[in-house]
């Protein structure tokens, strides 16, 4: 990371993502509509190109504010009651099924979607519990249980935003001053966190809630800068909800207003 940085001459902002919960910026540049395909090629691991000889499930979820598209497993232990799935099998074959708590986000996606891959006909839409007028849509599923739905849809919208302090060989330690009495509302601070705590030879991580900042003052050790990222990371393990969170590092200088719409 640092290596990297030095040869960009520190001008890079540096981001890690993982899959089903990247940063709204990530999503932004595929129009909040990602869809996650199984890797390979024909001549390597699994193709995924449709074909007819190869019915393909999708999932789709989420909310307007980020809807996603995954390849799932053909199985029917790979719907949920939760969201709203497509099952390709051709391209006059197409059946659209929508889980009793989709969203009307998920299920107008789907829909689109499943009407765009079934150019030679209609696609079939169900609905939870339309079991006898899906008898070909089970028959490519086979038996199994449902799963029930989760509460993954909606992003965190409040939140109390807190300022720690790296140290070399030791706790991250919180540095923000009002933290209990700081919200986000709709991805920024209120009443802000005081810009002063940002101090040129500290390295500073900022939970915001749904992604982590990790910034770098000019007057950093480069020791401590080799030790950062792999704090953050290590911070990010020992919770549950910050475990998977977008990880952006910030340099002095070059701050994202993202970042600083939670400082004052």
């Amino acid at each position: 990371m640092v290596e990297c940085d030095e040869v960009l001459g520190g001008g890079a902002i540096q981001h890690r993502e993982t899959q089903g919960h990247e940063s709204s910026l990530f999503q932004s540049y595929f129009d909040d509509k990602l869809e996650y395909w199984t890797g390979g090629s024909a001549s390597g691991f699994h193709h995924v190109e449709a074909t007819d000889e190869e019915p393909i499930l999708y999932c789709v979820k989420g909310t307007q504010k980020g809807l996603r598209m995954t390849q799932l497993p053909l199985k029917k232990g790979s719907l949920n009651h939760g969201d709203s799935f497509i099952l390709y099998a051709s391209t006059s074959s197409v059946w659209i099924w929508h889980g009793k708590s989709a969203n009307p986000d998920e299920k107008a996606k789907a829909g689109s979607l499943g009407e765009k891959m079934c150019t030679h006909g209609t696609a079939v839409v169900l609905d939870d519990g339309d079991d006898d007028d899906a008898i070909d849509f089970w028959k490519y599923l086979g038996s199994g249980e449902i799963a029930e739905a989760d509460d993954k849809d909606q992003t965190v919208e409040s939140f109390v935003p807190i300022l720690y302090r790296l140290r070399q060989g030791g706790e991250p330690e919180q540095v923000s001053k009002a933290a209990a009495q700081v919200k986000i509302r709709f991805g920024k601070a209120d009443p802000p966190i005081d810009k002063n705590l940002l101090v040129e030879d500290e390295m500073l991580l900022l939970d915001a809630g749904w992604e982590l900042f990790l910034w770098m003052g000019k007057d950093v050790q480069r020791t401590e800068k080799l030790q950062a990222m792999t704090q953050a990371e290590a911070f990010s393990k020992k919770d549950a909800r910050t475990m998977n969170l977008p990880l952006t590092l910030v340099k002095s200088g070059w701050e994202s207003s993202d970042f600083m719409s939670h400082f004052g």
